[in-house]
């Protein structure tokens, strides 16, 4: 079960690290550019597009990584 006492970036940080991933890896399953996944992982949200490419970001990273898709947008709704 997840932390929540992680932000929504250092919990995605961790699963990925956790699986020895890369944000390369990430940026070439998903397809985004690396740039957008640093962004997300260190919480400057400021520096991402608009919700609904975000929310676009974390089902393709969590389908990536097997994690609860729903769990991931309803942390994201959080902020």
């Amino acid at each position: 079960m997840p932390n929540h006492e992680d932000t929504l970036g250092q919990f995605l940080k961790k699963e990925r690290e956790f699986r020895k991933l890369t944000q390369e890896d990430v940026g070439k399953f998903t397809r985004y550019h690396v740039s957008k996944i640093q962004a997300l992982e260190e919480d400057q949200h400021e520096l991402l597009p608009s919700q609904p490419y975000v929310k676009g970001m974390l089902r393709s990273i969590a389908k990536y990584l097997g994690l609860d898709v729903h769990e991931l947008l309803s942390r994201y709704e959080e902020l």
